[in-house]
């Protein structure tokens, strides 16, 4: 949804896929290095609990069939 963060914990989409959460971590720096992930707002780590992960957007403006103007 436009406008939405997008939260792609690492941990948690590993499991659902099956694979390492490695693996996971390195396609997220890959879709944001090739541009289609934007981080919004980075992550903020404490130790005492409370962290909050890192939220995306996803870049639409790179795909016209995606923009909503047809």
């Amino acid at each position: 949804m436009q406008g939405k963060g997008i939260y792609l914990p690492t941990r948690t989409i590993a499991e659902l896929l099956d694979c390492d959460q490695r693996t996971v971590s390195r396609l997220r720096k890959l879709a944001m290095r090739d541009g289609l992930l934007i981080i919004v707002k980075e992550h903020t780590f404490r130790s005492a609990g409370k962290s909050e992960a890192t939220v995306f957007q996803f870049a639409l403006e790179r795909f016209e069939a995606l923009k909503g103007d047809k």
